[in-house]
């Protein structure tokens, strides 16, 4: 758990600053704009390393890796899951070479939670476990969970994730419209409470 010892002592001291936006920064450089952001950097590790080393170069702190959508709904199969996302992890860490700490990027899984969806709870818990377990196994102990809308996925991976790292450290985001709620009607204050029940060590706002 060295990274995230390092990551709760340097926030203690300051601001942590993180590197840019993955999808954004491939999308400028070739990457079509549908399928999979994961399956087409796994196919351009060389082009992946380099978003990497252009963002250490500005100065952040950490670099996140490129797995936002690397759950079993985008990607298929748990086999599938595993080596996706423990070769765009490995890409990542690689490239930082121990000069910044690497963090992993974990979203949606892109399917509505039952009623409104066909997902159960349960199934998107097993969805994270996965691609947490995974992640892990590179030696990855950060976890950035990004542009949750509905807390009872954030919750199932929050959960995941802690199963999996019990000593990692989380941080949960939801993303908020501009009315101040997410696209499931949960306000900024809701999320806060929500979070103070939950083994967090950090929840915010992001997109």
């Amino acid at each position: 758990m060295a990274q995230a010892r390092k990551l709760r002592e340097l926030l203690d001291r300051r601001v942590v600053f993180l590197d840019g936006g993955a999808g954004t920064w491939l999308l400028e450089h070739g990457m079509p704009g549908d399928g999979s952001t994961e399956e087409w950097a796994l196919e351009h590790r060389e082009l992946l390393s380099r978003m990497h080393r252009e963002y250490i170069e500005a100065g952040p702190d950490m670099i996140l890796t490129c797995t936002f959508g690397g759950t079993g709904p985008k990607l298929g199969s748990a086999r599938r899951v595993f080596d996706v996302n423990c070769a765009l992890a490995e890409t990542a860490l690689k490239t930082a070479g121990g000069k910044v700490l690497v963090g992993a990027s974990v979203g949606p899984t892109g399917e509505l939670l039952h009623p409104s969806g066909t997902l159960t709870w349960n199934d998107a818990y097993r969805c994270y476990l996965d691609q947490a377990r995974a992640l892990s196994r590179t030696g990855i102990d950060i976890f950035f969970l990004e542009t949750f809308s509905d807390p009872r996925e954030l919750k199932a991976a929050i959960l995941a994730v802690r199963d999996t790292s019990p000593d990692g450290f989380i941080s949960a985001q939801m993303s908020f419209g501009s009315e101040g709620r997410t696209l499931s009607g949960t306000g900024p204050s809701a999320l806060a409470a929500f979070m103070d029940r939950l083994p967090v060590d950090a929840c915010g706002a992001n997109c």
